[in-house]
C-alpha cells in the first residue's frame, strides 16, 4: 500500500501503534489509521507534516518515507543510517563509472528503451488507417535506424544522448498525435507541463523515479553515481540511467487512461502560469492505475512470474552483482590497500 499525503495541513502521526493521517475534507476533519505492516511507501507534499514517532515507525518497518515537490517529484527521503549491503558494491560502481564498461551498461539500457518505444509505436499504428500508416512509416524507419546507429556508435555519452533525443522526439510526436483530439500534443513538456497528458506523465514518472531509487538503494547502489547522465550536485544520475528500460511501461499506463477516456476535466486544472496541474481526483485515479500495473503479475521473465515492482528490484540486484563480477579482482585490491 502507498499513502499519498498531499492535502494542505494534513498530518502523519502514530496513534495506538498505527500510522494515523489527519486531513480536512469538505470542511470536516477526517482521520484514517493504517497498519505499518501494510504500508510500503508514504509520499509527503509541501504543506503537510510528520511526527518523529511516525518517521521511526516507518524506519522500523522499512517503509519508504519521501518528501515531494508540488509536482510529486521526490526531493528527499527518510531512511535508516544502517547500510543496506556491503560497500563493495559502491566501490565497484565507482570503478565502472570511470571505465568504458559504464557506457556499455548505459547503451544497453537506452537500446532496450528504444526497442520498447518502437514496439509501442507499432502497436499504436495497428489501429490507424492505411493513410496514417503510410504517413508514419518513414518515422518508424528513422527510429529503427537510430537504434542501429546507437548500437554501432563509439562509446560517447554525448553521442548516446543525441541519438536518444532524436528517437524520443519521433516517439513523443507519434504518441501525442495518437491521443483523442482534445489531448493531442506535438512535443514533450516537463515540469511544468503544458498539456494534460504530460502533466499526468510527469506525475507518473515522479512515482517511477522514487521506485527506481528505492530499488537501487536496496541493492546497495549509489543513486548519485551514474554512467551516462551528468554528475552534478544533488543529481541522482544513476536513477536517470537505470530508469530508461522502465519508462515505456509507465507511458503506456498513462496512455490507456486517456485513450479509454478515463480522464476528464475534473482530473486536472490550469495553473496561474497557464501550466496544467493534476487535481487530487486525478492523482487518485493515476495512482490507482499505477498500483494495479505494478502489483499485477505478468508473463514469466527470467523464468519467474513477477510483478513489475519485483522485476525492477530483481534487475537492480542483478546489476549490482554484475558490477562485482566486472571488477571482482580490482575491488579486492582497493580493499587491501585501504
Amino acid at each position: 500500500m502507498e499513502l499519498h499525503i498531499d492535502s494542505y495541513g494534513a498530518r502523519l502521526r502514530v496513534k495506538d501503534g498505527l500510522l494515523q493521517v489527519t486531513f480536512a475534507r469538505e470542511g470536516k476533519v477526517q482521520k484514517e489509521a493504517f497498519s505499518a505492516q501494510q504500508v510500503r511507501r508514504i509520499y509527503l507534499k509541501k504543506g503537510t507534516s510528520v511526527s518523529i514517532d511516525a518517521v521511526l515507525l516507518a524506519m522500523e518497518y522499512d517503509i519508504s518515507l519521501l518528501v515531494t515537490d508540488q509536482y510529486g517529484f521526490p526531493i528527499g527521503r527518510f531512511y535508516s543510517h544502517e547500510p543496506s549491503s556491503t560497500s563493495q558494491i559502491q566501490k565497484a560502481q565507482a570503478l565502472v563509472s570511470c571505465q568504458p564498461a559504464g557506457l556499455e551498461y548505459a547503451r544497453t539500457w537506452i537500446v532496450e528503451k528504444l526497442r520498447k518505444q518502437q514496439a509501442f509505436m507499432e502497436k499504436l499504428l495497428r489501429h490507424q488507417s492505411a493513410a496514417q500508416k503510410e504517413r508514419w512509416a518513414p518515422k518508424l524507419q528513422r527510429h529503427q535506424a537510430l537504434q542501429e546507429k546507437l548500437l554501432a556508435s563509439p562509446l560517447s555519452a554525448a553521442t548516446f544522448r543525441g541519438i536518444e533525443g532524436s528517437a524520443g522526439r519521433i516517439f513523443y510526436l507519434m504518441l501525442g498525435q495518437s491521443l483523442p483530439a482534445r489531448y493531442r500534443f506535438t512535443r514533450r513538456s516537463h515540469r511544468p507541463a503544458q498539456d494534460p497528458f504530460n502533466a499526468f506523465l510527469n506525475y507518473a514518472y515522479a512515482i517511477l523515479y522514487s521506485r527506481v531509487e528505492e530499488a537501487l538503494l536496496e541493492a546497495g547502489l549509489n543513486p548519485y553515481l551514474g554512467f551516462m547522465h551528468r554528475d552534478g550536485y544533488q543529481f541522482k544520475s544513476m536513477v536517470y540511467d537505470f530508469i530508461e528500460p522502465f519508462r515505456v511501461k509507465t507511458i503506456a499506463c498513462v496512455y490507456r487512461l486517456f485513450s479509454r477516456k478515463k480522464i476528464s476535466q475534473i482530473h486536472y486544472r490550469a495553473g496561474p502560469d497557464k501550466s496544467i496541474r493534476i487535481t487530487t481526483e486525478g492523482k487518485q485515479r493515476l495512482v490507482a492505475r499505477l498500483k494495479k500495473e505494478y502489483e499485477e503479475k505478468r508473463k514469466p521473465r527470467d523464468g519467474l512470474r513477477l510483478t513489475e515492482e519485483q522485476y525492477l528490484r530483481r534487475r537492480a540486484r542483478n546489476f549490482a552483482q554484475s558490477l562485482l563480477r566486472e571488477t571482482g579482482s580490482t575491488v579486492s585490491i582497493v580493499k587491501e590497500m585501504a
